[in-house]
């Protein structure tokens, strides 16, 4: 398995270039199909938030995966190279999967350490296992994910630090709407931003929460699990619903407004707060210019969080506890692959020893074989295996565990080299781990034909993306 990421974020592209890329259900099918249908892509995962959007990939080759996954995205999202490349950012080998561990400790969040990209990202591992689009190497980086993760909330005092994007826009929302237990929720779509949303609404003790969405059965899954209702999601519904209610968030995967002036109709004097985590957005903006009406959309969210950054030696000491598991589970994961990469070359190694002492004992019984006694010759024959054997432990074993703990240094290709062992038998080394910024839309997709890496690094603009 070779691990590649390539995509955009917050971190990378702007909020309309995010828009503009957003993936309605019908584009993330297409994009899937694209992707799969690639020479070089052996499985994959999809990774699409409000502020994210990342082709988790199992590639056979760094280049042609590069332009398998380019190629697909860019004519699946329909946004011009000269737009959409310099946003992109593609991580390989170990720095994918060190970049798919900052994004599932929160580290690479708008907000930071929010715990809700942990759901994102059991969402891409349930989905892909569902469609049966990973393999199981691929399935197998997305549980470590997972799994480290949760150990990150779990050592640390990241829940303290981290800031929910929902949480962040209800900062102001008391001196709106006043007292929580008081008032009325209206939760639009029922997806997995939902589900995160109405957990977390029902934490905070409102009056009522109701949920609508356009099928209807998932919206009741949501709403039993708070004792709130579910309706279907029409413009007669919406209408009503809008009206009585004081909190709205609204996080659909719909193309264009969902929630426009129109539907919008309030009671004179009665204030609401309305809240627009999709991307793109579900609340036309005339609706925020509207009397009694508080918008907050992800353009806000993140201005905030600019005003807001994250300082202090608290917050500080979280993160570095943070990036230091993300290391030492790096470094774990490093040495169980190596050791893993060994085993062929070790295979080998011993397959090769088997054929030449098997060629010996043939060569001495065709030539003994008359004149000596049997019984000496099965000792004889006993006594070179056990030879071999002697021979071939301290160094394979040495093998095992040198290769487990180097750096740079690639054991199965030495042993393939000394020893003269097929590149079939697993002994090939593979490219070193790579992640850069900035596709050249020129090379993409001759990059698959490609072999030597400063086409790579040309098709990517030269440029390393920040870490």
């Amino acid at each position: 398995m070779a691990l590649l990421i390539l995509g955009l974020s917050h971190r990378s592209a702007p909020m309309p270039v995010l828009d503009a890329a957003a993936l309605d259900a019908a584009a993330g099918e297409r994009l899937r199909e694209a992707v799969l249908a690639g020479s070089y892509v052996n499985g994959l995962g999809l990774l699409s938030t409000c502020n994210r959007l990342e082709l988790i990939a199992d590639v056979s080759a760094f280049h042609g995966g590069l332009a398998d996954l380019g190629s697909a995205l860019v004519d699946t999202v329909g946004i011009d190279w000269q737009t959409l490349a310099p946003h992109l950012y593609a991580h390989y080998d170990e720095r994918a999967m060190e970049h798919l561990l900052h994004v599932a400790c929160g580290l690479d969040s708008m907000a930071l350490g929010e715990a809700q990209i942990l759901g994102q990202v059991r969402q891409v591992l349930s989905e892909g296992q569902r469609r049966k689009e990973l393999t199981g190497e691929l399935s197998q980086a997305l549980q470590q994910a997972l799994r480290i993760g949760k150990r990150a909330h779990a050592e640390t005092e990241l829940d303290s630090v981290a800031r929910s994007l929902l949480g962040t826009a209800l900062d102001s929302a008391p001196g709106v709407i006043g007292d929580y237990a008081k008032a009325k929720a209206l939760v639009v779509g029922a997806g997995a931003m939902s589900g995160l949303v109405v957990a977390s609404l029902a934490k905070l003790g409102l009056n009522r929460i109701s949920i609508v969405n356009r099928s209807l059965d998932r919206a009741e899954r949501l709403a039993a699990g708070v004792g709130g209702r579910a309706l279907p999601l029409t413009p007669e519904t919406l209408e009503t619903e809008i009206a009585d209610a004081d909190l709205i968030v609204s996080c659909t995967g719909a193309r264009g407004a969902v929630i426009t002036p129109d539907l919008v109709r309030r009671v004179p004097g009665r204030p609401a707060f309305v809240v627009d985590l999709a991307l793109p957005r579900d609340v036309a903006p005339e609706v925020g210019e509207m009397e009694d009406v508080t918008l907050i959309g992800l353009d806000d969210l993140a201005e905030r969080l600019r005003e807001a950054p994250h300082s202090g030696d608290k917050v500080t000491a979280v993160i570095a506890q943070v990036r230091a598991i993300i290391a030492q589970e790096m470094n774990r994961l490093g040495a169980e692959r190596r050791a893993r990469e060994i085993g062929p070359a070790v295979a080998a190694l011993r397959s090769r020893a088997a054929e030449v002492l098997e060629l010996e004992i043939a060569r001495l019984r065709s030539k003994i074989g008359r004149d000596a006694d049997e019984r000496v010759l099965a000792e004889a024959e006993t006594a070179m295996r056990r030879v071999a054997d002697k021979i071939l432990h301290t160094p394979t074993v040495r093998a095992k565990e040198l290769a487990a703990d180097a750096q740079g240094v690639d054991y199965a290709a030495l042993l393939g080299v000394l020893f003269d062992l097929p590149s079939g038998d697993g002994v090939k080394g593979h490219v070193a781990g790579q992640h850069i910024g900035g596709i050249d839309p020129a090379h993409v997709r001759l990059a698959g034909n490609r072999s030597d890496e400063d086409t790579v690094l040309r098709a990517f603009g030269g440029r390393e993306a920040a870490s």
